[in-house]
């Protein structure tokens, strides 16, 4: 926008210079000017330059042509938001002399989750409380280090102005919560290859590899799966802080044999590990069963 297209004051002179300086504004992540040429929102506290910075890094604004009004101050305009094409109309209003746009900032809600202390852009919100951005990508995610949040239904986000909305959140392992759970199984079957017992559970309670094989007490010498990678990984129904995990594991132990006490043997144990990752103790903790 040239000086000519705004007054002295910075207002816009034409609801086309509104929405000019409004999208301009938006692509250089420029909060402040976006606020100067939008009706007031109740909340500015997803409307500052972090959250639009954050918006342009994931998705920039370019290409913009903005059209002369079609009608009762209708503007059309047609931009690139990251890999999207938008062509869209906004609303202008006149005020104090000039004109802004009135449908530049979104209204949305967060329908009840199950997510713990959700967030949008880092700053938590409460379940049908609106909140207000403008138009472009969503951060969710959660003040628990190893939940986040998805978008449930999966839509792509709004590119223009859209009416008040309410999104659904289901909860998801964030990477340093499946980081979490490979290291508490992995303390867990560390654990058990400590056992001495063909009976894992004998001298590791809560161990449940067992070897089928005649084999003298106190001989069996445990190696632990290395490869843990195929087991699933699934927050419980009943416990966003709880994972359940299930999936086969192979043991390797070397022990005597009852029936020759001057030999040593190796087996190949295949087991099915089940269990669950309780997230909430420190460190998290799995336990089988």
């Amino acid at each position: 926008m040239t000086r000519d297209d705004q007054r002295s004051d910075g207002m816009p002179r034409s609801p086309r210079d509104a929405v000019q300086s409004y999208l301009q504004a938006l692509a250089d992540a420029d909060a402040d000017r976006a606020r100067a040429v939008t009706t007031p929102a109740p909340s500015t506290a997803l409307l500052g330059g972090d959250v639009l910075r954050r918006q342009r890094d994931l998705a920039p604004i370019t290409d913009i042509e903005v059209s002369e009004p079609v009608s009762d101050g209708v503007v059309s305009a047609r931009y690139r938001i990251g890999d999207r094409l938008a062509e869209v109309g906004f609303r202008t209003v006149a005020a104090g002399g000039g004109w802004l746009v009135s449908d530049g900032v979104l209204e949305l809600r967060v329908a009840p989750t199950r997510v713990p202390h959700p967030t949008l852009f880092g700053t938590e919100i409460t379940a049908n409380v609106p909140v207000y951005v403008y138009p472009g990508p969503r951060e969710w995610g959660s003040r628990d280090p190893y939940v986040g949040a998805k978008d449930a239904d999966g839509q792509p986000f709004p590119v223009g102005p859209q009416p008040p909305s309410t999104v659904r959140l289901d909860p998801e392992l964030t990477a340093a919560g499946h980081a979490a759970v490979s290291e508490a199984v992995q303390r867990h079957l560390t654990y058990c290859a400590g056992s001495r017992e063909p009976d894992a559970a004998v001298d590791r309670p809560g161990c449940r590899q067992h070897l089928n094989r005649s084999a003298v007490p106190g001989t069996v010498r445990w190696t632990a799966p290395s490869d843990t990678t195929g087991l699933f990984r699934t927050l419980s129904t009943a416990s966003v802080t709880t994972v359940d995990v299930a999936g086969a594991v192979s043991w390797q132990a070397t022990y005597t044999p009852s029936y020759a006490a001057d030999t040593t043997r190796t087996a190949v144990n295949d087991d099915y590990l089940v269990g669950s990752v309780d997230l909430t103790a420190k460190p998290p903790l799995f336990t089988e069963g």
